[in-house]
């Protein structure tokens, strides 16, 4: 499916789940929302990509590395989320986590996207000429690393019991 399609129907998808958000959700929730599921279903895939994310002066830039093997598990999830995208364009909303939800709201706020295949894996440039929405792209970017280092160091201290 071509890049295009994929961010309209992830447009179409996060814009109709906003409204399901609540303060007391989980910021990343690999078992219960309908998005993150499809990367924690194929097996190894969390364990072998890594994401983060840079300021940039109109909003953030997020790089995602995946190691060779695992890519095609990823493109995997992201045809998988393709899927719940297409349900939730016909009014099927399913729980997302608190993560997916800012997503959606972002694209409601008419941020920018760029996405970027590369060999190594995936970059996706978040930008805004608002300054307000490049504070809270930057805030989502921030609160993204803090929530990846947890749950790095949560899997390191469960590795070596």
């Amino acid at each position: 499916m071509k890049k295009s399609l994929l961010v309209s129907l992830v447009i179409i998808a996060v814009c109709g789940a906003v409204a399901f958000a609540a303060e007391d959700k989980p910021w990343f929730d690999m078992e219960k929302c309908a998005f993150c599921k499809t990367l924690a279903a194929e097996p190894g895939l969390m364990d072998h990509m890594k994401s983060q994310y840079h300021n940039l002066e109109s909003g953030i830039i997020s790089i995602t590395h995946i190691d060779k093997d695992f890519q095609p598990a990823f493109k995997r999830a992201q045809e998988n989320m393709q899927k719940i995208v297409v349900d939730m364009a016909t009014g099927k909303m399913p729980y997302m986590c608190e993560h997916c939800t800012k997503v959606g709201e972002f694209h409601m706020m008419n941020v920018k996207f760029e996405n970027i295949e590369a060999d190594f894996g995936h970059v996706m440039l978040w930008t805004s000429a608002d300054t307000a929405t490049v504070a809270k792209l930057q805030a989502f970017g921030a609160r993204n690393n803090l929530e990846m280092a947890k749950w790095a160091a949560q899997a390191k201290e469960s590795r070596a019991d």
